[in-house]
């Protein structure tokens, strides 16, 4: 045993504490680049369709409720997480989506909380606000950063209801004596990344060895506040202590009006019920943005196939015309539209995905849920589309290019909708597949 180890620590925690060490020294040396720095921002970490729904939700309580004009990025882990349709809606909304993947070095395990602590070590913004996707804000974030505590310390940190224990081995892991304080709720962040730099980047080290450190701690929220003892760097703990409501933690601004309301067990539904949560403010606005998102897009990650020259034609000739009739030979009528981003409406709500693809080398149109093709297509003329069905019994269907989207279904024709079936249809193709 040398002379710094400790009795107990296991060969993995005695080469973690070494090497904090060092990293310790590295990160008083580390400073910010301020080359194309904005001043001031948020940054929401958001990946994947659950807590891009939530995220939706705080970017319009930010945008529309309480009018922030400040610079938002979204960011995700890898394409899987975000589609083209999803980075196209946060852009109607000034947001600018991150690909984080483009940050971390291979073979380090990023997840949602390793996320937090990269983004704010690499987003665009000298000062910057770090809120939880599932976070929604009551009061503009842009005020935090005119407030006494901020100017004075430069990093603003809330109570968490726990707090690391006085027995925990990451006190030792990381040389840093025992303090009997709340641990940080990290649902909400202000730091000035210009001063506090070096505790990002030894943030940021905890986190890449997140498989070991986390055995010991919470996640990211304990990562920040070790690292901030570690380097002796300068804070400001909200004294108001967080309010807890079901499935929901309340933070306030320094002066005491309630600022922030974390939904960390509570997370939005875009599909499903959200029951009303007592005590939880502007519920009513949210769920209003909850309803506008189901117009705008069908709660999935759907990232078409690769187009050619030929096929990228197509699809812009689709959005251009956009509104189509569907027509089930014999049953009924629909109008359809072919959205940009390719998402599939009928009566303003979206019920699938549209995409090109090619078959022995004629390109087909698809129709489906995620890139399970449940109707296909072949082109008829330049205005026309001719389903090809997968097996005899499947009726016929024509799309028909509609220059007048009021039109309705003929009368007497069986106006079920088309798409309820698709579901059904999909069943019963598998059933016939796996019995043939």
């Amino acid at each position: 045993m040398t002379e710094s180890s400790i009795p107990g620590l296991s060969a993995a925690e005695e080469d973690f504490r070494a090497s904090f060490r060092e990293a310790v020294g590295e990160a008083r040396d580390a400073s910010l680049s301020q080359a194309g720095l904005l001043p001031r921002g948020i940054v929401i970490p958001a990946g994947g369709a659950r807590m891009f729904t939530c995220a939706w939700v705080a970017v319009r309580m930010l945008r529309d409720y309480l009018g922030s004009k400040l610079p938002i990025q979204i960011w995700y882990i890898g394409p899987e997480e975000m589609s083209p349709a999803m980075s196209a809606l946060m852009a109607s909304q000034q947001v600018e989506t991150i690909d984080a993947r483009q940050y971390a070095d291979d073979g380090v395990e990023l997840g949602g909380f390793e996320l937090k602590s990269l983004a704010l070590l690499k987003c665009s913004f000298r000062e910057v606000v770090l809120l939880d996707a599932d976070n929604v804000p009551l009061i503009d974030p842009a005020v935090l950063f005119e407030d006494a505590a901020f100017l004075e310390t430069g990093a603003v940190f809330w109570p968490d209801l726990v707090s690391i224990a006085a027995s925990s081995r990451i006190w030792d892991l990381c040389g840093v004596s025992y303090r009997a304080m709340p641990s940080f709720e990290s649902g909400q962040l202000a730091i000035d990344r210009t001063r506090h730099y070096p505790a990002l980047a030894l943030s940021w080290f905890m986190n890449r060895n997140s498989r070991l450190v986390y055995q010991h701690i919470y996640g990211d929220k304990d990562c920040f506040l070790l690292a901030w003892l570690a380097l002796g760097q300068s804070f400001h703990l909200v004294r108001h202590g967080a309010k807890r409501l079901y499935g929901c933690i309340c933070q306030h601004h320094p002066d005491g009006r309630r600022m922030f309301q974390h939904r960390c067990q509570r997370k939005w539904k875009l599909f499903g019920e959200n029951p009303g949560i007592s005590g939880f403010a502007a519920e009513e606005a949210c769920l209003g943005y909850l309803a506008e998102l189901r117009t705008l897009w069908n709660g999935r990650v759907f990232r078409p196939p690769a187009c050619d020259g030929e096929m990228q034609l197509i699809v812009e000739a689709l959005t251009a015309q956009r509104h189509f009739r569907l027509e089930t030979v014999s049953i009924g009528v629909e109008h359809v539209e072919f959205h940009p981003h390719n998402l599939l409406v009928r009566n303003t709500a979206p019920v699938g995905t549209w995409w090109l693809a090619r078959e022995a080398g004629t390109v087909v149109l698809e129709l489906g849920d995620d890139h399970v093709t449940q109707r296909q297509f072949m082109r008829r003329g330049l205005r026309e589309w001719r389903s090809t069905p997968p097996y005899a019994d499947t009726q016929e269907l024509i799309l028909t290019a509609e220059d007048d989207p009021s039109a309705l279904a003929p009368e007497g024709h069986n106006t079920q909708s088309i798409f309820s079936s698709f579901k059904s249809w999909q069943r019963n193709y598998d059933r016939v597949k796996d019995a043939t």
